[in-house]
């Protein structure tokens, strides 16, 4: 399928200003739906292809990593 971290996902697309309940309605799930999966609940049924697709499309539309990357340090110039 796609390599994404769900949780880190939908947490970057609400920094970026989306709602639980506009990334559901974006991917056609309810906002508990999102609730759920951005907390990472166990036992939540595994995403559909359309929902993963949806939410790598939103990601990319914002700007939005799918995966944690490595934190980026800026050194003091000398």
């Amino acid at each position: 399928m796609f390599d994404m971290d769900i949780p880190h996902t939908i947490s970057g697309l609400r920094k970026a200003g989306l709602t639980q309940a506009q990334i559901g309605s974006a991917v056609g799930l309810k906002q508990t739906s999102i609730s759920d999966m951005e907390a990472g609940k166990a036992g939540i049924k595994r995403p559909s292809y359309a929902v993963v697709s949806g939410l790598q499309q939103l990601a990319r539309l914002h700007g939005v990593a799918t995966e944690p990357g490595p934190e980026l340090s800026v050194e003091p110039s000398s």
